[in-house]
């Protein structure tokens, strides 16, 4: 197959006759983009920077609107990260803010609001930033860049609300200097509730684990302080204060330090769409620290992109750098069973049938597994999953448990003070699945504590009514609905019966999945206004469908105002088909409207996330008819329809495990591969999206009977030699913690050179040849380059004694040249002969 190097040199050819074939072609930001890409496998450093440079001014002069130039802006700063590292940040913050100064007066020069796209450039700009500068090492300086700009953003004094954004900063860096609580820290009330009698807060909890000393003592002294380095990193996010005692120049963070990465993140008045990206601004932070939120990076991008809005079932380019959740090793422990030898793997993956050595048939174990993925908002309430009692749904206690204590309290602080201050029932049901993932009774006191303030708010109840589904209590939840539902008058406004269509289908949900036809049938004749007692007449069940279908036609042309109740409507319609007797066809068919045009939605994007809503509703409603309920249904109508919907939307995963479970009693995994091939990881020059990445290497089972790991290793280096995806850390750590599981530190210890040559800032990468695993696998020359390698290219580091101790070794290499107690020599001779010998033997076919 070509090599990237040959591609990109024919792609070079081809793009340079297309910037030269029209004066409009000179300076577009696609063009552009790709050129650049193209370019930095073949152009030297001083050549690719004279052309990063050419195109930026370009741009700049061209007076393109932002909406079509941020998503090279966003790969101009990917490019300043590898070059100059995190010392070039700061540079390129100050660059950014130009640019969005720029935009604003073309608008105002043109008499035209601030736009969407602006308003989403900002925070997808400092969350880019502050992930670059926290996988270098400075991770309490990109937190305390996310405190403040929440507080400046929801917590600032009403006494400001006309001061100019320069005043604010100045008014926001006194309130930093009084080192009061932050938000995240315990105690902390925001900005606009502090008062200069409040206690100055208490020094950040460092979360000490314990480790065994034998281990430690025994250890190698690289090895040790490795471990200890990994663990004082992950100990502590939050930046420390000028009177803590700590030698870390780092750890404490001055205003002056953060003032350059803050934007003005304020909404005009009665503008709810600016007011969902600052929404979006808070659920950033929360992936930031390390619960991933699905489909968020994406509908960034894409508000970002109004102008050139792609397909969600795109390439997702910011998932490179946002996607960091695998970069946790407690986390990439689902994606794979390693064996506990390599003889042990041999026995396990292979059979013997009529005396020919076969591989082991596969045994699909489960469909659903850590990696969640869907557009943004397109699974309805964070508390839904594919399961009875919400089994897949967002966040569950193995994301949660991989964080860590200290990250787990500063959430659930961030989201105590922000929700306490908005009004967000986004935000809110955010707070309850993270709280169910720790304890579905603590889960419920929040829900109560958040309804005693927003009483009529029908998406608060309804996510209420879910926990007690989880906790399986359908009792308790149907008095919910009730209450809720019925005790309410018709004549509320809009406003107040906001939700209501969706809580109507929640009921009839539960009530039909509880195994009560007759009672599902009756909520939903309710739903349309309709009183029955005793039985459902047919007559009734007809009115109901024609009531349904003039309901569906009303909300299809409300916009985006009414897309939630349009997939209720649909949802219920097609439960009354099912309750009826009718076939899943027919249920099927109900999903598939005539969906209004960007005329009628103002948004093409939101048209597509209620295209993938429905999608998925349609496939989850006929996966409970025939898997939950066991109703008799040929399984081809259901395989068929999950084949149709993975076609159209690959990056989700509920639909991807659903699509597995109609192929699980077919046994035919050639179709299943071929088409995670070609459907869900293709293989094209950007790359892959790091979402599928990680769904294709999990579905491989890895170190299971019948896995077979070179499909996960040619998903990898697919993602490996990508244009975009090559940047990725998470995809980087992910492959080499394969190749270590399997027991080949030479091939981990290639693939990570090639990792530090694309992502040379990444300090996870610099600190892996100082675990145990793979510090054999390094001479001590290798660890000498390595350790001024990592010095070089500014690389935090918080456990001192690493020069010492490499001065030290070098001190006792030079005093005995035989190799002694070093790892030189015949012992490291005799390590790579027995390292060769271990990868022959399991290489060998049985």
């Amino acid at each position: 197959s070509p090599t990237p190097e040959s591609r990109a040199d024919v792609a070079l050819s081809i793009i340079q006759k297309a910037l030269s074939a029209h004066p409009t072609n000179r300076f577009h930001p696609v063009l552009l983009a790709r050129y650049l890409r193209s370019g930095s496998l073949l152009w030297s450093s001083a050549k690719l920077e004279e052309e990063w440079d050419r195109a930026i001014n370009g741009v700049s002069r061209d007076g393109t609107a932002l909406e079509d130039t941020v998503d090279l802006w966003m790969e101009w700063v990917s490019w300043r990260l590898t070059v100059k590292g995190v010392e070039g940040l700061e540079e390129a913050a100050e660059k950014l803010h130009s640019v969005t100064q720029h935009e604003e007066e073309r608008l105002r020069r043109r008499q035209q609001p601030l736009s969407l796209a602006l308003a989403a450039a900002r925070p997808r700009f400092l969350w880019r930033l502050c992930v670059g500068m926290a996988e270098a090492g400075y991770v309490e300086r990109a937190v305390a860049i996310f405190q403040a700009q929440i507080e400046l953003t929801f917590f600032a004094p009403p006494s400001l609300s006309n001061s100019s954004f320069g005043s604010k900063l100045d008014a926001l860096e006194e309130f930093w200097d009084l080192e009061a609580p932050r938000l995240g820290e315990p105690g902390a009330r925001g900005w606009c509730n502090h008062s200069t009698s409040d206690a100055p807060a208490p020094p950040p909890v460092t979360a000490v684990t314990q480790s065994s000393k034998m281990e430690e003592e025994e250890a190698e002294p690289f090895v040790q302080w490795g471990s200890e380095e990994l663990r004082a990193g992950n100990n502590r996010i939050l930046p420390l204060r000028t009177t803590d005692e700590d030698e870390d120049p780092y750890a404490t963070v001055l205003f002056s330090d953060i003032r350059p990465f803050l934007w003005d993140l304020s909404s005009p008045p009665s503008s709810s769409e600016h007011e969902d990206v600052q929404t979006l601004l808070v659920l950033a932070f929360i992936q930031f620290l390390g619960l991933h939120v699905p489909g968020l990076s994406a509908h960034l991008s894409i508000l970002s992109t109004t102008g050139t809005t792609s397909s969600l079932s795109s390439f997702n380019t910011d998932s490179t750098w946002s996607d960091t959740r695998f970069s946790s090793p407690s986390l990439t422990s689902h994606l794979f069973t390693f064996p506990q030898s390599s003889n042990q793997a041999q026995q396990r993956n292979w059979e013997v049938v009529n005396g020919v050595v076969v591989a082991r048939e596969g045994k699909e174990t489960s469909t659903w597994g850590v990696v969640k993925e869907w557009s943004f908002g397109a699974a309805g309430s964070p508390l839904e999953g594919y399961g009875v009692k919400a089994e897949g749904r967002m966040w569950e206690s193995s994301e949660v448990g991989a964080l860590g204590e200290a990250k787990v309290e500063v959430i659930r602080s961030l989201f105590q003070a922000v929700c306490t201050k908005i009004d967000s029932p986004v935000l809110d049901q955010h707070w309850l699945v993270l709280e169910a993932s720790l304890g579905l009774k603590q889960a419920i006191k929040v829900s109560k504590s958040i309804l005693s303030t927003h009483r009529d708010s029908l998406p608060r109840w309804s996510a209420h009514a879910r926990l007690e589904r989880i906790r399986g209590r359908p009792a308790d939840a149907r008095k919910v609905y009730e209450a809720s539902l019925l005790s309410h008058p018709s004549n509320l406004s809009e406003d107040r019966r906001q939700g209501a269509t969706k809580m109507w289908w929640d009921w009839a949900e539960m009530e039909w999945l509880s195994g009560d036809p007759a009672a599902a049938q009756r909520v939903v004749l309710r739903a349309v206004g309709m009183q029955v007692e005793g039985s459902v007449s047919g007559a009734a069940v007809l009115k109901a469908k024609r009531a349904l279908e003039g309901m569906v036609l009303g909300n299809s042309g409300k916009g985006e105002e009414g897309m939630d109740d349009l997939v209720a409507l649909v949802n219920i319609q097609a439960l009354l088909d099912l309750l009826a007797g009718a076939n899943p066809e027919v249920a099927l068919g109900r999903y598939k409207l005539e969906l209004p045009e960007s005329s009628t939605i103002s948004n093409r994007h939101r048209r597509q996330y209620l295209s993938e809503s429905l999608a998925l509703a349609s496939t989850l409603l006929v996966y409970h008819h025939t898997h939950t309920l066991r109703a008799a249904v040929p399984p081809s109508i259901f395989r068929q329809h999950c084949t149709s919907c993975i076609h159209s939307y690959p990056n989700n995963t509920i639909l991807l495990g659903m699509w597995l479970e109609s192929e699980r009693g077919e046994l035919v995994w050639g179709r299943v591969r071929g088409t995670i091939r070609e459907v869900v990881v293709p293989e094209k020059s950007e790359g892959v999206d790091v979402s599928r990445a990680m769904w294709a290497v999990w579905k491989e089972k890895v170190g299971e009977a019948g896995s077979e790991v070179e499909r996960a290793r040619g998903v990898l280096a697919r993602g490996a030699a990508g244009e975009r995806s090559r940047a990725s850390v998470a995809l980087w750590l992910v492959a080499i913690e394969l190749e270590l599981g399997m027991g080949d530190a030479r091939r981990a210890k290639s693939l990570l050179y090639r990792a530090v040559a694309e992502c040379p800032w990444a300090k996870d990468l610099y600190l892996l040849p100082f675990t145990r695993r793979l510090r054999g696998a390094f001479t001590h020359a290798e660890i000498v380059q390595w350790i001024n390698a990592m010095l070089e290219r500014s690389v935090r580091l918080r456990v001192e004694g690493l020069e010492e101790l490499l001065n030290q070794r070098m001190a006792e290499s030079g005093d005995d040249d035989s190799g002694g107690d070093d790892e030189e020599g015949p012992v490291a001779g005799d390590r790579e002969l027995e390292m060769m010998v271990e990868e022959r033997r399991r290489l060998m076919p049985y």
